[in-house]
């Protein structure tokens, strides 16, 4: 089917059928996050301002934070938006423990360093309690991560994990890949 006129000429004609438009080509699968080519994604993070990118997520992890990217500003600033964006960068089991502020010392909560007993400002802090080992430049990665979506008055005091890669126990190299459990939030 042609959309030139009856009177077009031999080159309108043969122009027209080479710059045809093939509808099977993935550029109509661009802007849709599940079809788009996985080597185009990138385009894509940047195209829906994604905050927090990185090459060498898996492609299951960058799909999820392309569709949740809109969700991600809408609920920025919430405890959801943190959920949501740590959910996205494949960590699923953790626990996020708001205020840390626990003024009284009836003997409720262990005195472990992970509470500030009569600090003003600290409501506004938040501990990450991760239930896998991750390496330090992941431990930036998720900081980062989540001072982009915290709201501006909150403070993340650390991120803890359940279970260390390694102890310290002489055997363990210290090359900066690995904590032994800890990494302090605040920079």
């Amino acid at each position: 089917m042609s959309l030139l006129p009856p009177n077009s000429t031999q080159y309108e004609t043969a122009l027209e059928h080479v710059i045809k438009s093939d509808m099977s080509s993935p550029i109509r699968y661009l802007w849709d996050p599940i079809k788009c080519p996985e080597e185009l994604l990138y385009v894509l993070a940047i195209t829906f301002d994604v905050d927090e990118w990185d090459e060498d997520w898996p492609e299951e992890f960058k799909r999820k934070t392309l569709s949740n990217a809109y969700f991600v500003h809408c609920l920025k600033g919430t405890p959801a938006a943190l959920r949501l964006v740590l959910r996205d960068a494949g960590y699923q089991e953790f626990a996020l423990v708001e205020g840390l502020n626990i003024s009284k010392r009836d003997g409720s909560k262990t005195r472990n360093g992970h509470y500030y007993f009569g600090a003003e400002d600290a409501e506004s802090w938040y501990r990450v309690y991760l239930q896998r080992a991750i390496t330090i430049e992941q431990a930036y990665q998720i900081t980062r991560m989540l001072n982009l979506v915290a709201p501006l008055e909150c403070e993340l005091k650390g991120l803890h994990f359940e279970k260390a890669r390694f102890l310290y126990n002489g055997r363990m190299p210290r090359d900066g890949t690995y904590t032994r459990g800890v990494v302090n939030g605040s920079s």
